[in-house]
């Protein structure tokens, strides 16, 4: 149901020629098809006003402006807000789950007290899902399809409890199935073949009817987790950790292959159009033999990709909350985006590993302070 009582709601403006842009030269710096492109991202960031939903489209020059800003007016004093956004398979929804940031701190409040919400992004139309769920990285889930999956857990100090599954048909934001499963559940994601998650160290192939769910246990998973992507033909790729080395293996319904390491914390895993991408030190990675799988080589940290890995962003925040970010080491002058002119440019960072035939980084800020979702030109390096 949308409320617009409890949450406040933006109906987003397209871009036009007085919206700032990551990209100055777009046809230079994009390729001359860009205007033609479908690619597009959606980023989130919190400040006192609200979890800011943003957006952009490569055919717009990847400006970015806010579609939608969430909140709950009773809590309007309570700080500065956090939360996730993932977008469905089919690219024309969000999920989002929000809460103040002070909430993280509250157990009680991050396992099963934030809020939900999905976001039809042709217009910016926000509906509220009515229960309340984690608040976590790894939730809400998005897959392949318009389903999307939150989590609410009954977790304490002492227990793992139990963890309920929330299944949301994002194209009309109703609530199309609550089921509960005995433990600690995460990771939960909509595949081709299934929805999966990981349960007590194990990936877990969720079923069931009514109100509980069986979780069939195929595979161990091989290590510490720390990302899990839907890709092609119901195949799962997931991110573990393994000492110092961060690595990449893919589920084929069967077993998990490695598909490579990478150094700890060095590269994130991350659901694309029609697959999943992994972004950052990609060297030791070798996506051959995993359809859906692309990689791009990026040195600089990673926040997001776009659904066709045109774009990298590696800063998103608020202006209000830029002094905070300065703080801890990240000037105000630096900012969002490496551009990847598809793969073409993949090819060239795969094949030569060169310095010089990497793509260039467009400096900039999301500063949804400074109006609606507005981009600021920062400093090139």
């Amino acid at each position: 149901m949308a409320s617009p009582d409890t949450t406040a709601q933006t109906t987003p403006a397209a871009a036009d020629a007085t919206t700032p842009r990551l990209f100055s030269a777009p046809s230079k710096e994009l390729g001359s098809g860009y205007a033609s492109s479908p690619d597009a991202i959606v980023q989130a960031t919190g400040d006192a006003e609200g979890l800011h939903i943003l957006a952009a489209k490569e055919s717009d020059g990847f400006s970015f402006y806010e579609i939608a800003r969430l909140n709950r007016k009773e809590l309007s004093d309570v700080g500065p807000w956090t939360g996730y956004v993932c977008t469905t398979g089919s690219g024309n929804y969000a999920a989002a789950v929000y809460a103040p940031s002070a909430w993280s701190n509250e157990p009680g409040a991050y396992e099963n007290g934030a809020f939900a919400a999905v976001i039809r992004l042709s217009d910016g139309k926000v509906t509220e899902v009515p229960d309340r769920v984690q608040l976590a990285y790894y939730t809400p889930g998005c897959g392949t399809g318009d389903e999307v999956a939150f989590t609410s857990s009954s977790a304490t100090d002492r227990s793992a409890g139990s963890t309920t599954v929330i299944s949301v048909e994002a194209a009309t934001g109703s609530v199309s199935s609550r089921r509960t499963v005995n433990g600690y559940l995460t990771h939960v994601t909509p595949t081709q073949k299934g929805t999966f998650g990981v349960l007590g160290g194990n990936l877990v192939d969720l079923t069931g009817n009514g109100k509980k769910l069986s979780a069939r246990k195929p595979a161990a998973v091989p290590g510490p987790m720390f990302a899990l992507a839907a890709s092609k033909n119901g195949t799962v790729d997931v991110g573990t950790v393994d000492g110092q080395s961060s690595v990449i293996s893919r589920f084929d319904g069967k077993d998990f292959t490695e598909l490579g390491r990478a150094p700890k914390g060095d590269v994130k895993l991350l659901p694309v159009a029609d697959g999943d991408a992994v972004v950052g030190d990609v060297r030791g990675i070798d996506t051959s033999k995993a359809p859906g799988l692309t990689k791009h080589l990026v040195d600089d940290r990673v926040v997001g990709i776009s659904r066709q890995g045109h774009l990298v962003t590696n800063s998103v925040f608020s202006e209000q909350m830029k002094g905070i970010t300065t703080a801890i080491g990240s000037p105000s002058n630096e900012g969002v985006g490496s551009h990847r002119q598809g793969d073409r440019a993949q090819d060239r960072v795969e094949g030569h590993h060169t310095r010089g035939l990497r793509p260039r980084a467009a400096e900039a800020e999301l500063l949804a302070a400074d109006g609606p979702g507005r981009v600021r030109r920062g400093r090139p390096r």
